[in-house]
């Protein structure tokens, strides 16, 4: 009598779907398969990402372009879950992207700044004409006017733009004006 209780809870456990998963089992718009990752493979971890995020609404998944040992979900909101085949592997599941908070985001455009400088010890920004604006992708625009010490010891004003956020960090910008 015990093995049959424990037959049927087996067997009832593996007839149980989710509703992401009998939803979406036979989603089509999925690119981006290759070495070691299959359509079927991208479905499922799919499938785990909708349900660990709700209000995403799936779109599309491929490779990443820039960077091609990751992949993403596209959100009907225009957000982007991106993931590793090791991700993937391991089950864990990635969530929905926030932006960063303003201090946040000029603190990381500072550090890109500083580590383009001769001499980073003399930095000293405009508080005035710092900007910040969000962008997609849970990424912020900072802009900012600085100060610091040029190659030959004089006071230099620079102009520099940064895009940051949803673990990115890249200068657009760095001049001397």
């Amino acid at each position: 009598m015990r093995n049959l209780i424990i037959f049927l809870l087996i067997f009832s456990t593996n007839l149980v779907f989710s509703d992401a998963e009998s939803k979406y089992k036979d989603f089509k718009y999925i690119y981006g398969e290759g070495k070691g990752v299959t359509k079927d493979d991208l479905r499922n971890y799919m499938i785990k990402v909708i349900e660990d995020n709700p209000s995403c609404e799936p779109q599309y998944v491929d490779q990443s372009v820039n960077d091609k040992s990751k992949y993403f979900l596209m959100c009907g909101n225009m957000k982007k879950i991106y993931w590793t085949k090791e991700d993937m592997k391991s089950g864990a599941t990635k969530k929905i992207p926030k932006h960063l908070s303003e201090s946040a985001a000029i603190t990381q455009c500072e550090n890109l700044a500083k580590s383009n400088l001769t001499n980073p010890t003399t930095f000293s920004r405009n508080f005035w004409g710092t900007k910040v604006a969000k962008v997609g992708n849970a990424r912020s625009t900072v802009i900012m006017k600085i100060k610091a010490k040029n190659k030959l010891g004089n006071q230099a004003t620079y102009s520099v733009e940064c895009l940051v956020g949803n673990g990115a960090s890249d200068l657009v910008k760095f001049e001397q004006i």
